[in-house]
């Protein structure tokens, strides 16, 4: 069913998998989640994005039973960017000298499974069984695979973001112009030329009121390329590099390229709802998913 090209079953599937995953045990896991790695390049870069999105959240949520911040995985990293779980893990240590609950770090999926997810407060701390460190190594294993096929739609997506890129800068470049002309604008046009100029195109038009047009011009000045098409330390590229070559044997279709940055747009925004959550509550929640 995840062969199927209809999008209403592929759907169907992704979320009956959504809700059933966690009933899955042993070799039987392992076989969907095999079936589910190879098909992922179709999934992720499908051209409906009901599909892509229930598929985001069958990654987030479901696939794994840790938590992604003791998973430590290195496309989270990457496309929501190292500072912002550096932070996490900041604020995380400094909770965790008064904490006492070694259960809250592991997202609780299902009581047929909260074995699985008493954890440890933090991925360093050295009082970790040695039961719970053998279920992480086996989620990160299954997880890398993953990790893997998403290194190889961000390096795609690298390679083609040049253009990408010097659109961005044009766009930038253009946006300043009409910024600075709103603000010529502006001084002709105000009774007190000694003003000070403000920050925002958005203030001190004639007549002293906001258009669509200056809402819409400070957004684009605000706007900044994603991480993950940004220059990264060498670092980063070497982990992207050797993800990326993990899923050699996994065939990337050029065709759906177009889609590629829809997708990891949704998919990385997913991820920081994902993040602000678990900083905010120290736990998780599998949001509700509906049928089409």
């Amino acid at each position: 069913m995840l062969s199927s090209e209809s999008c209403e079953i592929l759907g169907s599937t992704l979320l009956f998998l959504y809700h059933r995953m966690d009933y899955f045990e042993g070799e039987l896991r392992q076989n969907i989640l095999k079936a589910i790695v190879q098909r992922h390049m179709t999934l992720f870069l499908h051209w409906n994005a009901d599909v892509r999105n229930k598929y985001h959240h069958l990654l987030v949520y479901r696939v794994v039973r840790a938590n992604r911040f003791v998973l430590d995985s290195a496309m989270d990293h990457l496309l929501i960017g190292r500072c912002a779980i550096s932070s996490l893990e900041l604020s995380r240590a400094h909770d965790d000298e008064d904490y006492d609950d070694v259960g809250d770090y592991y997202s609780q999926h299902n009581d047929k499974h909260s074995k699985h997810h008493h954890a440890v407060q933090h991925p360093c701390n050295p009082v970790m069984s040695a039961a719970d460190l053998g279920v992480l190594r086996t989620e990160q294993a299954l997880w890398r695979a993953f990790d893997a096929c998403l290194a190889v739609v961000v390096a795609q997506e690298r390679r083609h973001a040049r253009e990408g890129n010097r659109k961005f800068q044009d766009e930038q470049l253009s946006a300043r112009s009409r910024a600075l002309a709103f603000r010529k604008l502006n001084r002709q046009t105000t009774e007190n030329s000694n003003a000070a100029a403000t920050t925002s195109v958005n203030e001190g038009l004639p007549g002293g009121k906001p258009c669509h047009e200056v809402e819409l011009l400070d957004e684009e000045l605000r706007r900044e390329p994603p991480y993950y098409l940004r220059y990264l330390p060498a670092d980063e590229l070497a982990v992207l590099d050797e993800l990326r070559r993990l899923a050699s044997s996994i065939k990337y279709p050029p065709e759906l390229q177009v889609y590629a940055s829809h997708s990891l747009c949704g998919y990385s925004n997913l991820l920081k709802q994902y993040y602000r959550e678990l900083d905010n509550n120290g736990s998780v929640e599998a949001p509700a998913l509906g049928y089409f």
